[in-house]
């Protein structure tokens, strides 16, 4: 089962309570959630079963995609490696 917020999901106490009651019941749920640069969040984390996976949305560069063919956004992997080295410290 996977759910797509436009927000962090911290809190968003609707989307966490229907995702762990769905998780409850024996759905494995993952949570797709923006994630600013600078967000104190954590881009992946399981949390009573359910998982949040927080990603950067980069509008434009899906418009480009879809538009002209250019290649797909790869800010998600610069932006983890990033928040990562951040919690570190």
């Amino acid at each position: 089962m996977a759910m797509v917020v436009p927000n962090m999901c911290n809190p968003d106490y609707r989307v966490v309570k229907e995702a762990e009651s769905l998780a409850a019941a024996g759905y494995e749920v993952r949570v797709f959630c923006t994630w600013k640069p600078g967000a104190r969040v954590p881009v992946l984390e399981e949390f009573n079963g359910v998982t949040y996976v927080r990603r950067e949305w980069n509008v434009v560069g899906l418009i480009k995609h879809k538009l002209f063919g250019t290649p797909l956004p790869t800010d998600t992997v610069r932006l983890n490696n990033r928040y990562r080295e951040e919690d570190e410290e």
